[in-house]
């Protein structure tokens, strides 16, 4: 059965790593993973081989960190790449818990890129099997100036992916767990940009959301984390990492880890199980068979994402939040090119009531639960709402703040 990935940032060694940690990271909902940091010159390779085996035990894949491969090591001499990369591919890569080798963290400077380039090419060359995992920096207004040598953004995206060759492209942002909601909106607007360019390109694109208060970020609480990944699965994205796990970072105010300074779990550990699990239990199996087809916010938009518009979707007439609060709807599309339609809360603050708002002619609503069972909403709608008018339907639903849900409406042709 298909998962959808989940993993974190994995900073502690090898060494420092008890193997037993897995069965933690499993009971997390953890599902795809980097592996805890490995070095040629300090590590056996049997400790790194340990931690395959054990992911592999608990259908968990990897990607492989080891440091000798990060980027910075080459930026002189990107060529020199290849022989670490064989060495490790020999070592790893034919393990079936490995999906691909890490390359690094945040590139910016020309000949940083250029060594992530060549160390794709090289990867893709050698294990064309495998995905690599390169993190970008968010989208900030300026970068094109500040890093970019004044070439647009989507341009000079689209041109690393082509030249990179890789097929999938990751980033991080955090502005969302600030007090302001300006934070919200840069948050949105790298969602979009960067899941533009995964549809233009036909990579996957993974979005590093934030588990740890640090700087101004708050500690996130269970309705943060669940909007967090609920807003990234509803805009499309395919995967995301949590920065971070690991609460070994006792310098200025960074606080509040899903495993804390003491290796205890903490109440993030406990508020991230319980939205990951449910949400692997609800949607996380049946939003790995769903393609993305398109996203829009109502009541209130960010991100320049579209503002849900009348009749965006065939007879639907218009998105309504009764109580003021922002939403997102989204369509998906099966195997078979069936829409499904996504709802989602999306206040990390706020409960209400959302609802669809149907031409008159629905003829079947399918509410999906427990990935892919399938409710007839006509029917079961207990604490919802399902009215049929003379001029239109309603189909409404209750959400808590970042709860999202999947239906897929028929009407008259």
């Amino acid at each position: 059965m298909a998962k959808y990935p989940i993993g974190f940032w994995n900073y502690p060694s090898v060494t420092t790593t008890p193997v037993s940690e897995v069965a933690r990271w499993d009971n997390c909902g953890i599902t795809c993973n980097q592996t805890p940091t490995f070095s040629y010159a300090h590590h056996d390779p049997a400790l790194m081989t340990a931690f395959l085996d054990e992911m592999h035990k608990y259908d968990m894949k990897a990607f492989v960190y080891i440091n000798d491969l990060n980027f910075h090591n080459f930026k002189e001499d990107p060529e020199s790449f290849r022989a670490v990369y064989e060495r490790a591919y020999a070592d790893f890569g034919h393990h079936p818990a490995t999906l691909g080798f890490f390359i690094g963290d945040e590139p910016l400077q020309p000949k940083e890129f250029a060594a992530c380039i060549r160390a794709y090419q090289i990867m893709r060359e050698v294990s064309p099997e495998l995905t690599p995992l390169l993190n970008f920096n968010p989208y900030w207004l300026g970068i094109e100036t500040d890093f970019l040598g004044g070439q647009r953004f989507e341009d000079w995206l689209d041109n690393f992916i082509d030249a990179s060759g890789c097929p999938l492209i990751c980033y991080d942002c955090y502005w969302q767990m600030n007090p302001e909601e300006e934070g919200t909106n840069s948050y949105f607007l790298d969602l979009n940009k960067y899941t533009a360019a995964g549809k233009r390109k036909g990579v996957k694109v993974w979005n590093t959301l934030l588990s740890v208060g640090h700087f101004r970020y708050r500690v996130p609480s269970e309705d943060d984390l669940r909007w967090q990944l609920s807003t990234t699965v509803a805009s499309g994205c395919d995967g995301i990492l949590w920065f971070y796990y690991y609460g070994n970072n006792n310098g200025n105010n960074y606080r509040g880890a899903p495993i804390d300074e003491l290796g205890e779990e903490s109440e993030t550990y406990t508020r991230m199980r319980r939205v990951q699990k449910l949400f692997h239990r609800r949607y996380g199996e049946m939003i790995t068979r769903l393609n993305h087809g398109k996203t829009w916010h109502f009541q209130k938009a960010y991100g320049d994402y579209p503002t849900y518009m009348c009749y965006d979707i065939p007879r639907l007439r218009k998105m309504e939040s009764a109580h003021g609060i922002p939403g997102i709807v989204s369509t998906f599309y099966d195997e078979n090119g069936e829409q499904y339609l996504c709802l989602c809360n999306n206040s990390p603050f706020e409960s209400g009531l959302f609802s669809f708002i149907f031409d008159p002619g629905v003829t079947s609503c399918t509410r999906y639960w427990d990935n892919g069972r399938e409710i007839d909403f006509k029917a079961y709608h207990h604490d919802a709402v399902y009215q049929e008018h003379s001029s239109f339907t309603k189909i409404g639903v209750y959400l808590a703040p970042g709860q999202m849900e999947i239906f897929k409406v028929g009407y008259d042709k």
